[in-house]
């Protein structure tokens, strides 16, 4: 399992390369808010594990490896998004609680619950557990 960090760094490069094919530290540093220096120096790890492509002043490619650590990373923030704003949280606490669950989650289970909140998505028993909240969330 790798760490949080690492999925982050991944998850960004995963977006960046959207748009380009090989990612800047430069990009990524903007997106994490962090130095180009602590960037370059990830991306010198995350080449010594094959999770990425480094050349220096080139940029970074993710490997097969890297794209679907991220990949993983993604939907697992998606899924755990969509389950939280179920709950009612706000924006911000809903990006923030998505983003702390860093946890090996079995394959089935991830799918059982991206089932889950689907259903629930699509039901209006979230509607009326909501209602039954009141106005301050309690």
């Amino acid at each position: 399992m790798v760490s949080a960090k690492t999925e982050d760094y991944l998850e960004v490069i995963l977006e960046l390369s959207e748009y380009s094919k090989h990612v800047s530290s430069k990009a990524v540093a903007d997106r994490l808010g962090i130095t180009q220096p602590s960037v370059v120096s990830m991306f010198t790890r995350l080449d010594g594990e094959n999770l990425l492509r480094y050349t220096k002043y080139a940029g970074v490619v993710l490997t097969r490896k890297g794209k679907n650590i991220a990949y993983a990373a993604k939907l697992r923030r998606e899924v755990f998004s969509r389950f939280f704003s179920i709950l009612g949280l706000d924006d911000e606490s809903v990006e923030k609680c998505a983003r702390c669950v860093n946890c090996e989650i079995p394959p089935q289970a991830m799918i059982r619950l991206d089932e889950f909140v689907d259903f629930m998505e699509k039901s209006d028993c979230v509607e009326r557990w909501k209602a039954g909240q009141g106005e301050d969330g309690n």
